[in-house]
């Protein structure tokens, strides 16, 4: 009797752990993206960047404003850090849905993506049904990747035509943040 229920047992662990594997979808495409790029700013940048907050600085501390001053410098901080390298993801489309790193998107929680172009990159952007998150974007490493993205989201999600670049988009390229 024992016997059998330890053969029980070991059928039932045995079992659930193909049925790990055996319930995980299977991984339709993979590829690496990237968060942000870095722009290429140059020494000008640099110096013209410099002169731009040492000259509002100026003109704020002889005002004594000295809560403008803070958002001011917390402004050039987050500027300068903007032109950060960026995440390094990993990009899977299976059965279920869209994942990027950990975070799970379901197809039915996708409304529509597209391609589009920010500079020289291609993006990656879907729209979600969630209110405050309405667009998610990624750059692709590869352009070639967009069309195997559209081979595969082609059945479960439906591409919308790609949306002009937004205005603070076109602000932040050109001024290289």
């Amino acid at each position: 009797m024992e016997k059998a229920e330890n053969n029980n047992q070991k059928a039932e662990s045995e079992k659930i752990g193909k049925s790990a594997e055996e319930n995980s979808p299977k991984v339709l495409f993979q590829t690496d993206i990237r968060s942000n790029i870095v722009p290429k700013r140059g020494i000008w940048w640099h110096v013209i960047f410099t002169l731009i907050f040492v000259v509002v600085n100026g003109v704020v501390i002889y005002f004594n404003d000295w809560a403008l001053l803070f958002f001011i410098v917390v402004a050039a901080g987050y500027s300068l850090w903007r032109g950060h390298e960026g995440h390094q993801m990993t990009l899977v489309i299976d059965a279920d849905g869209v994942m990027v790193n950990t975070r799970k998107f379901k197809f039915d929680a996708i409304e529509s993506y597209y391609f589009g172009l920010f500079g020289d990159n291609v993006t990656f952007n879907f729209f979600l049904m969630k209110k405050y998150v309405p667009r998610l974007t990624y750059l692709l490493l590869d352009e070639g990747d967009a069309d195997k993205i559209r081979k595969v989201m082609q059945e479960k999600v439906p591409e919308t035509e790609p949306m002009d670049e937004r205005i603070t988009d076109f602000i932040v390229r050109k001024l290289k943040m």
